[in-house]
């Protein structure tokens, strides 16, 4: 969190989060003594000072026997809202350590690079946000490209062909057909169709979701994601025979979503993104031709 901290506000601060007795709120110093701990504080809150566009870093715990248990995103808010401070908190799962979400005092979410030196005592810089924060008017605006490409996306359909093609290949084994240790070895044609299947599936996933977390997404990465939908249709000519079907069978579910979640415009929107002549979109796959239903790299 940023800005000047108040153990007295935050304490009441987060009784009421947490709907518990201030009495049962512990808030203290990260070195603190066992002796100075409160050990039957149902909601316990360490702070350590930092240094940089941050002040403090909190650990905060609850036992489960209060009554709220918000979630760190909830948290984050309800805290820069009570003690008007802006609070940042990590993107988490396999996201760089970089990545951060930026809650404002007035409800803004945002994305954050928050960078961290190699100094004794680390120095914290919030390197860029996606918005602007009127907390931190010296930040730089961009987008975070990188932790966009890095959002975890569930890709079960691309994960079940991975599973059709072991158990093909074991088969296989058995049956003394095939002696290499497996058919998604890096490099195979096998491998390279089930990269291209996750990305497209993750790609129709944020078409489907809107574009969420962050709701931005540039036109050149969707283009991207375009050109990969281009190489599975080269990929499958290339694929044994026994598993090209189950190839196609995936594609065609996502293509079914894909179509589902935009929308036929010919090409037009996304030719006008790109700079370049509807024409241009003539020869191109039928993904090409179609939209989503809210540009998502507008005003970028």
């Amino acid at each position: 969190m940023t800005g000047e901290l108040r153990t007295d506000r935050l304490s009441i601060a987060l009784a009421e989060i947490f709907r518990t007795p201030p009495e049962v709120v512990e808030v203290v110093a990260e070195e603190a003594s066992p002796e100075e701990r409160s050990w039957d504080a149902l909601v316990s809150c360490e702070y350590t000072a930092v240094l940089g566009h941050v002040s403090w870093a909190l650990d905060i715990y609850a036992r489960e026997t209060v009554v709220e248990h918000p979630d760190e995103s909830e948290l984050a808010r309800l805290l820069a809202e009570k003690l008007r401070c802006v609070v940042l908190y990590p993107s988490g799962g396999a996201m760089r350590p970089s990545a951060y979400w930026l809650v404002t005092p007035d409800g803004l979410v945002t994305r954050a690079r928050l960078l961290e030196s190699d100094d004794d005592e680390p120095f914290h810089t919030i390197d860029a946000v996606e918005d602007p924060v009127p907390q931190l008017p010296d930040v730089r605006v961009e987008l975070m490209r990188e932790v966009i490409r890095e959002q975890p996306v569930p890709v079960p359909i691309a994960e079940g062909f991975s599973a059709a093609v072991e158990a093909w290949w074991e088969a296989r084994s058995r049956e003394g057909k095939g002696t290499e240790p497996s058919a998604l070895e890096p490099g195979s044609s096998l491998w390279y169709a089930r990269n291209s299947l996750g990305a497209w599936e993750k790609s129709v996933h944020r078409v489907e979701n809107d574009w969420q977390p962050g709701g931005r997404y540039p036109v050149d990465m969707y283009a991207e994601d375009l050109h990969v939908r281009d190489e599975i249709d080269e990929l499958l000519h290339g694929l044994p025979q026994e598993i090209r079907e189950t190839f196609r069978n995936s594609v065609n579910r996502l293509d079914e979503r894909f179509r589902e979640a935009t929308q036929g415009d010919g090409g037009k929107a996304l030719a006008a993104s790109l700079g370049t002549s509807p024409i241009s979109m003539v020869n191109k796959g039928w993904w090409w031709h179609r939209r989503p239903v809210r540009l998502p790299w507008k005003g970028l």
